[in-house]
C-alpha cells in the first residue's frame, strides 16, 4: 500500500482522536480541524496580491488536509486554531537580516518590502511568493513548533530555484510535515474536548 500524505494525515488523526465512528462519518482529515487566520493589517497590501497570497496559501495548506478561514477586523467564527497575521515593514522594526516573516505563539509578523525584494518586485510573483510565506509561517504555529525541513515549503532558506519554481507552482508540504501539523491539531483539539468536560 501506497501511503500518501493525506492517508498519512488520516492514520494519525484517526490514531489520535481515538473515536473511529467520529472518523468515518467525517473522513475529511484535518478539515475537522478549521483554522481561522485574521488579517489585522490587510490594507498594507494590494487586493490583487492579498487576494492572490490567499489563494496560493489556502492551496498549500489543503495539501496538508488544512482548511483555513481568511478573516479580517475584529470578527472572529469559531475555529479550533485562530492565528493573527500583520503585515509591516521591516525597515521600521529590529529585526533578523533576510527574515521574510517571523511566528511568535499564534502571531505571525511579514515583512512586505522583503517579500518584494524576494519577488524581484515584479506583480506578477508578489502574490505568489507572499501565498509561500503565509503557507510558511501558518505551518509553524500549526506545528507547535520553530523546526524547518530539508524539503518543501518549510524549507529554512529558499533558494533561486525555489522561488523559481513557485513563480510557476506551488511548493507544497511534505508528508512529515503534514503529519506533524496533524498531529499538533489533534492534541490542541484533544486538550480542548477534556476541558470543555471538566
Amino acid at each position: 500500500m501506497v501511503i500518501t500524505t493525506k492517508s498519512a494525515i488520516h492514520l494519525v488523526l484517526l490514531t489520535m482522536s481515538g473515536s473511529v465512528g467520529s472518523w468515518a462519518a467525517n473522513g475529511t482529515g484535518n478539515q475537522d480541524f478549521p483554522v481561522a487566520v485574521r488579517l489585522l493589517s490587510p490594507d498594507q497590501v494590494s487586493a490583487p496580491d492579498l487576494r492572490g497570497a490567499k489563494e496560493v496559501a489556502s492551496a498549500i495548506l489543503a495539501s496538508a488536509g488544512v482548511h483555513v478561514r481568511w478573516q479580517g477586523g475584529d470578527t472572529i467564527q469559531p475555529a479550533a486554531e485562530t492565528i493573527d497575521i500583520r503585515f509591516v515593514h521591516s525597515k521600521l522594526l529590529s529585526t533578523t537580516p533576510r527574515s521574510v516573516a517571523e511566528a511568535s505563539g499564534d502571531r505571525i509578523t511579514v515583512f512586505l518590502d522583503r517579500v518584494s525584494d524576494y519577488a524581484n518586485r515584479n506583480p506578477l510573483y508578489m502574490p505568489r511568493v507572499l501565498g509561500h510565506v503565509l503557507a510558511h509561517e501558518i505551518g509553524h504555529v500549526l506545528q507547535g513548533t520553530g523546526r524547518h525541513s530539508r524539503t518543501g515549503v518549510m524549507k529554512a532558506h529558499w533558494d533561486e530555484d525555489d522561488y523559481t519554481t513557485m513563480r510557476s507552482k506551488n511548493i507544497e508540504f511534505t508528508r512529515e510535515d503534514a503529519v506533524a501539523i496533524a498531529s499538533h491539531l489533534a492534541q490542541n483539539r484533544a486538550r480542548a474536548t477534556a476541558r470543555a468536560t471538566e
